[in-house]
């Protein structure tokens, strides 16, 4: 379904787009209604599926829309999401933390260090690539490119990062061209200490005095550990004694000065590795600005993905959404509610069109509850800008408010406060909503004596339909469903029980008010008899009436459905059915064709075959003197080709195995050619079993052989191998030389011979090789020095067809173009050798 950019014209700069942390005013609160329709599980579902820190955070915080174009403008993006997703796929930024703080510090003048640069670099490259994924599909996706836009070209601070920090965050000894050399002096310095510090420590004269030979570190200085008894034997600086006193770290005099070298040399490296840092934040800073718009792009683009994703994993779709005004408010089709998963039963629920009140009546736990909480969660989903699940033909009207009053009956006690605040909640909402409200009102009437709820709950649904307020509303109160059937403006619908288990199944049944079920729930749950024949008797024969109509109408609309979804299934077989039988004609016409093709190659071959003995009898002959045999094994050659049976012994067998167990397809026959007076010359005729066209030329004196032009080939076929195509005639371009054209032989002159003559006027240039082929075996045979071939001037195609024939002729041993005597440019002289 489409969705024109003309249904939100509007949205200009004084309705701009709308912004995920804006919030809009409404005149009732819909923070009730969507904390009793559990819409904060929905956002938090909503959330598990961003893919950036900031946009879960835009999650959590979603809100229904209001204004209609808004709400328009949100399902657009959300559509463009999924188109994104089934096309080319995700955008990635998988658990990618915004850097937004960094940047904006770079911007302030603060120094980053590697591992802070580095996390900048990786999202700008996810950032990039996310809008590299939205531009790969251009102008189908007008709303994600808006969100791009700000998504500019961060390569050339990202490349400059990279070339000097590595992903760990270390800085590479390429940064600068002074950096590698000073790190080298470092490491010069470094172990000419060692080595020294080593050398001592193993000398005669310490060795005895140190706790062990090895050089430890004291601060930022190399040091060696003695005793502490034999202080005198070590002379240097102290630097630190351990807890027990045991030890002094004493760095030797002499090497002090190597120590102090490679200190110096370290504060260079750090000096210069600062300088690195402090230049890389700066060119980060130049384009922090940019980078953090980016950023606020990317968390949005993530939502509107987040929306998409959501969207595809509880196979939801894009429905219908109506202006409030319309006379339809909700025509939800196999709706889900969807926080209950695979769980959930279809539901088809609808709020007009003749009708703005609906009442749902049926036993306790029968899901009249679920059916009004599908309907308003579903409305909030859809005014937040997600899909919902149910079917794509379904429509929901885009509500100005939702208003709601819900609660269990089962865990409320049935108290005065109970009621008071339920009836709190009515008169709240009947002071706010209006035509373009939506409310849901569950157990209305409960918490009170029986009939006065009952009074109180029809008197309310009166208003509500007197207003004409789009309503669920659901109730036990049976008068409550009586005043629906027969007031205008609302419209019954019940919850069904099996009637053999007695349990719940969950199916809404539009039109038809429910039964409490609970005379026959207590009998199956084992109130002894008496006790529930007297329970019948006091709800009154009419009562009883009534159940066993309503049960007789619900088993009956469940027969109906069983037969509706029986011919469903009939149907889809059927459907199913045609489809095979398509594809495997589709593929029996393709085997037609194939050999069809199989077979032009096949006479083409033969074709050949009869040019070049044609030849080889005719340079025996010229040779030998035999020019009356040559005449006679041509003319053998001629009946071979003529015979009606030499083309089927040709052409391929077909074969063709269609599945048993079909129904009859009605694929309309081709003619069969019975009498030979049925066809005439010019007709076109069908191959049995090849599926080629032909024309005929002649239908011989016999009456069961006709001939044939086959693709520029002349053939003799029996007339039951053909199949009449109708009364469709040939159409050539000069009516008045059809025989001449379309029967592949040369002009005859008086005698009855061959003539040198060949008038190709009105042929297609595709006929022209074979034609003026078999002209030149007919002109050798004949001894013909040469002739002329007519061809016109026209377009050029037949004049450049016949000379790329001559050309490669080996007969051939000259040709030009005519004199004016001779027909000029339209004309062809041929020598032959």
């Amino acid at each position: 379904m489409s969705w024109p950019l003309a249904r939100i014209s509007c949205m200009n700069e004084a309705n701009p787009e709308p912004e995920e942390t804006r919030r809009d005013s409404a005149p009732f609160d819909p923070r009730s209604a969507e904390a009793l329709l559990e819409f904060d599980v929905v956002r938090e579902m909503l959330a598990g599926f961003t893919r950036f820190s900031t946009s879960r955070e835009m999650a959590l915080s979603v809100r229904p829309r209001w204004d209609y174009n808004e709400i328009i403008w949100l399902q657009d993006e959300t559509a463009e999401a999924r188109l994104l997703l089934d096309t080319v796929g995700d955008i990635g930024l998988g658990g990618l933390e915004d850097p937004s703080e960094l940047i904006q510090r770079a911007v302030l003048g603060g120094v980053l260090n590697g591992k802070e640069l580095n996390a900048v670099v990786v999202a700008l490259a996810a950032v990039e690539g996310a809008a590299a994924v939205v531009r790969s599909l251009g102008s189908q996706l007008p709303y994600l490119l808006g969100v791009v836009d700000d998504i500019g070209d961060f390569s050339n601070v990202r490349v400059e990062i990279e070339r000097a920090i590595e992903e760990g965050g270390d800085i590479r000894d390429s940064a600068s061209p002074s950096l590698r050399k000073l790190r080298q002096g470092v490491a010069g310095s470094y172990n000419r200490l060692i080595q020294r510090l080593e050398r001592i420590s193993h000398s005669m004269d310490v060795s005895p005095s140190l706790q062990s030979d090895a050089v430890a570190t004291r601060g930022d200085r190399l040091v060696l550990e003695v005793r502490s008894d034999r202080r005198k034997s070590v002379p240097g600086i102290v630097h630190d004694v351990s807890n027990t006193g045991q030890t002094i770290f004493i760095e030797p005099m002499e090497v002090v000065e190597l120590g102090n070298t490679w200190r110096e040399t370290a504060a260079e490296v750090v000096r210069e590795e600062n300088r690195i840092l402090r230049r890389l934040s700066e060119h980060l800073g130049d384009v922090g600005r940019e980078a953090v718009h980016a950023m606020k792009a990317t968390a949005k683009l993530d939502m509107i993905m987040a929306r998409g994703r959501l969207a595809t994993s509880m196979t939801a779709g894009r429905v219908e959404c109506l202006l409030p005004t319309e006379v339809t408010a909700v025509e939800l089709k196999d709706a889900r509610h969807p926080l209950l998963g695979d769980d959930a039963v279809p539901a088809t629920i609808s709020i007009g069109p003749d009708f703005r009140c609906l009442v749902i009546t049926g036993p306790n736990a029968g899901g009249k509850t679920v059916a009004l909480k599908t309907v308003g969660l579903l409305a909030l989903m859809n005014q937040a800008g997600l899909q919902i699940p149910a079917s794509v033909e379904s429509r929901i009207a885009a509500f100005e408010s939702i208003h709601a009053d819900i609660g269990d009956a089962q865990s409320i006690e049935r108290s005065v406060s109970t009621f008071s605040s339920h009836m709190s909640a009515v008169v709240d909402i009947l002071k706010t909503a209006g035509p373009r409200s939506l409310v849901l009102l569950d157990e209305l009437g409960t918490g009170t004596d029986p009939d006065e709820g009952a009074a109180l709950a029809r008197a309310i649904v009166e208003e509500l339909s007197q207003r004409r307020i789009p309503s669920v509303i659901t109730t036990h109160h049976r008068g409550v469903a009586d005043f629906a059937t027969g007031h205008d403006g609302t419209e019954n619908a019940s919850m069904e029980l099996s009637p053999d288990t007695m349990l719940p199944t969950y199916h809404l049944a539009m039109g038809l008010p429910g039964r409490s079920y609970a005379i026959a729930v207590a009998d199956q749950l084992g109130l002894p008899g008496s006790v529930v024949e007297r329970a019948r008797e006091l709800v009154g024969t009419d009562h009883a009436t009534t159940d066993e109509l309503l049960q007789q109408i619900q088993s009956d609309r469940q027969r109906l459905a069983e037969l509706a979804s029986e011919a469903e299934s009939v149907r889809n077989d059927a459907a199913t059915t045609k489809r095979i039988v398509e594809v495997e004609l589709a593929e029996l016409r393709q085997r037609q064709e194939d050999m069809a093709e199989e077979t032009r190659v096949t006479l083409r071959r033969e074709a050949d075959e009869m040019r070049n003995t044609f030849r080889r009898i005719e340079r025996d002959a010229r040779r030998e003197g035999f020019e009356e045999s040559a005449r006679k094994a041509a003319e053998e050659a001629r009946r071979t080709v003529r015979d009606p049976n030499w083309l089927r012994a040709k052409l391929p067998k077909l074969e063709v195995n269609l599945p048993e167990e079909r129904g009859p397809i009605d694929v309309p026959e081709p003619v069969v050619v019975t009498e030979a007076s049925q066809l005439e010359p010019g007709e076109l005729v069908e191959l049995r079993g090849l599926g080629a066209t032909a024309e005929v030329i002649a239908v011989l004196d016999d009456g069961e052989t006709v001939e044939l032009l086959i693709g520029g080939v002349t053939a003799r076929i029996n007339m039951a191998e053909v199949r009449r195509l109708g009364a469709v005639k040939a159409e050539p371009e000069e009516p008045a030389r059809i025989v001449v054209q379309r029967t592949a032989r040369p002009i005859a002159d008086i005698e009855g011979r061959p003539s040198s003559e060949l008038d190709l006027r009105g042929r297609r240039a595709h006929e022209i090789h074979d034609v003026v082929m078999e002209w030149l075996e007919q002109q050798i045979l004949e001894g013909s020095s040469g002739g002329r071939v007519i061809h016109g001037k026209g377009t050029g195609a037949l004049r450049s067809a016949v000379r790329e024939t001559l050309t490669h002729h080996d007969a051939v041993e000259a040709f030009y173009v005519g004199s004016p005597a001779e027909g000029g440019d339209g004309v062809t002289m041929v020598e032959l050798k």
